[in-house]
C-alpha cells in the first residue's frame, strides 16, 4: 500500500517532465511512436542499448574466455531466451548536412513483460542485476505499472493462426445471429418456465417503442446459453451480447439491444475498430523494433551480442540454435550493425588512443575537449534535451547509455576519417562520420561484434575471426597466494603480459606480441595455449570447467561498476575476480 502511495503521488510530477524527457510508458506510448515513427526516416543511424533481469543463470552459463563461437553463441541464447528485457533506450541521428551538426532524439522505453493475450510470461531474474539496476535509480514501480507490453512476431502468428486477433482468417464482426448448432434440448420444468418468462420478458421489451434497452439478470453459464439460443431463434431482430456485472466483472448479465441496419453496420464497424486497436497496444513496443527494421538504417551498440540477442528472441522470432541461422536472421533484420566496442578494440588507428573500452570509459574519452578526439557539432531535438541538462549521466538508463554509445561512435568514426586524411593529404571532410558510413572501411568494419571475455571477433556475414593465440599461454600449478605481481615478476623478461584469472590455481597469459619465443618457467607449469586446449578436447570434450576456487583471505580493493580490464599490471586480483577472470560483477557486463 505504501508503494503505490508513493508511487500515485509521483504520477503528477511525471506526467508534467514526460513529453520533455521523452521517457516513454504505456500511457504516451501512442504519443511517442507517431513522433519515433515521423523521425526513423529522416534519421542517418539509431543507437540502441537494453537493461535486462540478469546476464547468466549459472556459472556454467557465463561466457569464457576458451569459449568457441557456437558454444558462446549458446550461452548467449540461454540467457536471451530466460531473462527479460526491462528497459530498452533508443536514439535516432540526424545531419544537418548544411553545418555538419548532429541532433539527437533519444528515446526511453520501459518494457513490461505481462502480456495478457499470451499464456503468462516466466522469466528469470539475477538478485545482482537487480541490486544493479536499483543502485542506478531504476523504477520498479514505473516498470511494473507504466511499462509497455509486446508481442513478438512469433506470438502474433500463432495467436493469428488461432483466430484472436482482427487479422485471423474468417474473423468476422457481425451481430447478426447466427444459426445454433446443437441447441439445448429444454425438457426440465424449471427450464422450461425459465425460457417462458424470459420469452414473455422480450416479448414486452419489442412492443415498447420507447425502450431500446434490455438488461437481462446474471444466470449460470447454462442458462445464459439457453437465454442467447432463445434470443437467436425467436428474436432475430434483436443483437444481444454479454457483459460483465460493475460489481463483479466475473459474473456476466446479458444486454439485449433493438437497432436499426445503419445501427448495426455501424456497432460492427465500431466492433472491429476497438479490437484492432486493443491488439495494436498489446504489439506494443514490438511497433518501435518494426519500424527500425524496415528502415534498414545502421543500428550502432556497444558490447551489443546479448542486446541484438535479445532483440530478435523477445521481438522476432525465437533465437534458432545454429549460429550460422542466427547470422541470416540478424542480417534479414539488421543489415547494417556496428559494435563500437569492436571498433575501439580493432582499428589501430583508434585503439591506441584509447586506455579502456567501457562504454562510460569511451565516451570519456572521445569527449574530452583536450583529448584526441574531436567530436562533431552534438544537440538535442526539442523536447528531448534531459541528457542536455548539467551534470545529467545517467549511465544504465537505456536511454542515455543509447545516446552515449552514438556520440561515441561519432567520435571513433570522425578519428578514423581525420586519420586517413592526415595520412594521404586530403581535404578534410566537412562530415567525417557521413563520410566513414559511405566508406569501404564502413563495410570493412561494420557487422563485426566483439564477444565477452574472447579475443575472436564474430562476423555476422563472413568467416569469424579467431586469432593463432600463438602470444597466449596456460600456467597453473600455484597457491592461492599467487597475484598479479607475482605472475608478472615471473614471465616479465618475456614481456609485460595481460592476466586473464582462470580459477585459484590457473590463468592465461597474453603478451603483446604476437610472435613470443616460447615461454618456460621453473617455478610454475607453462604450456602453449593451443597445447592446453588440444588436451582440453581430449579430457573435457573441449569445455573450460573451472576448479573449486580454495577457501583465502578476500583481499580488499576497491571496486568496480564496469568489467575490469586488468591494464594496471600492479594491481593484485581479490578471489572472485581470480574465479571469474576479468570480471567483477555480472550486471557491470551491460556497460563493456
Amino acid at each position: 500500500a505504501s508503494l503505490n502511495m508513493g508511487y500515485k503521488k509521483n504520477c503528477v510530477e511525471r506526467q508534467r517532465s514526460r513529453r520533455i524527457t521523452m521517457n516513454v510508458t504505456r500511457s504516451n506510448f501512442r504519443e511517442a511512436l507517431n513522433v519515433f515513427n515521423d523521425l526513423v526516416p529522416k534519421s542517418r543511424f539509431a543507437s540502441f542499448d537494453t537493461e535486462l533481469t540478469g546476464l547468466s543463470s549459472n556459472a556454467s552459463q557465463r561466457a569464457k574466455f576458451l569459449d568457441r563461437v557456437p558454444d558462446y553463441y549458446s550461452k548467449i541464447r540461454n540467457s536471451a531466451q530466460n531473462f527479460g528485457v526491462s528497459q530498452y533506450g533508443i536514439c535516432l541521428w540526424t545531419l544537418n548536412k548544411t553545418s555538419g551538426s548532429w541532433v539527437s532524439y533519444p528515446f526511453n522505453f520501459d518494457v513490461s513483460p505481462y502480456q495478457k493475450m499470451v499464456q503468462d510470461r516466466v522469466f528469470l531474474s539475477q538478485s545482482s542485476s537487480l541490486d544493479f539496476l536499483s543502485k542506478n535509480h531504476f523504477d520498479f514501480n514505473k516498470w511494473i505499472y507504466e511499462g509497455i507490453p509486446y508481442l513478438s512476431r512469433e506470438e502474433e502468428r500463432r495467436l493469428t493462426e488461432s483466430g484472436y486477433t482482427p487479422f485471423s482468417k474468417g474473423k468476422t464482426y457481425s451481430l447478426k445471429p447466427k444459426p445454433v448448432d446443437n441447441p439445448i434440448k429444454i425438457e426440465k420444468e424449471d427450464d422450461i418456465k425459465f425460457v417462458q418468462n424470459l420469452e414473455a420478458k422480450l416479448n414486452e421489451f419489442m412492443q415498447n417503442q420507447e425502450e431500446k434497452v434490455l438488461e437481462l439478470p446474471s444466470v449460470n453459464n447454462y442458462l445464459r446459453r439457453v437465454s442467447f439460443e432463445t434470443i437467436q431463434s425467436k428474436f432475430p431482430e434483436l443483437v444481444s451480447t454479454s457483459i460483465p456485472e460493475p460489481n463483479n466483472p466475473h459474473r456476466k448479465s446479458i444486454r439485449v439491444q433493438k437497432m436499426s441496419e445503419e445501427e448495426r453496420m455501424a456497432k460492427e464497424h465500431e466492433m472491429r475498430r476497438e479490437d484492432e486497436e486493443h491488439f495494436f497496444e498489446c504489439v506494443g513496443f514490438r511497433h518501435v523494433i518494426d519500424s527500425l527494421i524496415a528502415s534498414k538504417i545502421p543500428i550502432v551498440g556497444h558490447n551489443l551480442f546479448l542486446d541484438l540477442c535479445q532483440t530478435i528472441e523477445k521481438f522476432d522470432e525465437p533465437l534458432p540454435l545454429d549460429v550460422r541461422n542466427f547470422k541470416i536472421q540478424s542480417t534479414g533484420l539488421f543489415p547494417q550493425i556496428i559494435d563500437t566496442k569492436y571498433l575501439s578494440n580493432n582499428i589501430p588507428e583508434v585503439s591506441a588512443l584509447i586506455p579502456a573500452t567501457g562504454l562510460s570509459d569511451l565516451y570519456a574519452t572521445v569527449s574530452d575537449p583536450n583529448g584526441h578526439f574531436k567530436l562533431p557539432e552534438i544537440s538535442f531535438g526539442s523536447d528531448f534535451e534531459k541528457y542536455g541538462e548539467d551534470g545529467a549521466k545517467i549511465f544504465h538508463e537505456a536511454g542515455y547509455d543509447a545516446y552515449v554509445t552514438g556520440v561515441s561512435f561519432l567520435g571513433l568514426s570522425s578519428k578514423v576519417v581525420e586519420t586517413k586524411e592526415l595520412n594521404s593529404s586530403v581535404e578534410p571532410s566537412k562530415i567525417p562520420s557521413l563520410e566513414f558510413l559511405r566508406s569501404p572501411l564502413y563495410r570493412q568494419h561494420s557487422n563485426k561484434l566483439a564477444m565477452i571475455s574472447s579475443d575472436i571477433i564474430f562476423n555476422i556475414v563472413g568467416t569469424d575471426v579467431v586469432p593463432t593465440r600463438e602470444n597466449i599461454f596456460h600456467v597453473s600449478g600455484f597457491s592461492s597466494e599467487v597475484n598479479n605481481d607475482k605472475l608478472i615478476q615471473e614471465f616479465k623478461k618475456f614481456g609485460v603480459p595481460r592476466i586473464v584469472w582462470i580459477d585459484e590455481g590457473s590463468a592465461f597469459l597474453i603478451f603483446q606480441t604476437k610472435t613470443v619465443e616460447r615461454v618456460a618457467s621453473t617455478t610454475f607449469k607453462v604450456q602453449s595455449f593451443n597445447s592446453f586446449v588440444t588436451k582440453l578436447d581430449e579430457q573435457e570434450g573441449g569445455q573450460l570447467v573451472p576448479s573449486e576456487p580454495k577457501k583465502r583471505k578476500r583481499e580488499e580493493e576497491e571496486s568496480s561498476s564496469s568489467a575490469v580490464v586488468l591494464r594496471n599490471n600492479n594491481r593484485r586480483v581479490s578471489s572472485q575476480q581470480k574465479k571469474e577472470g576479468e570480471f567483477v560483477d555480472p550486471s557491470s557486463c551491460s556497460i563493456l
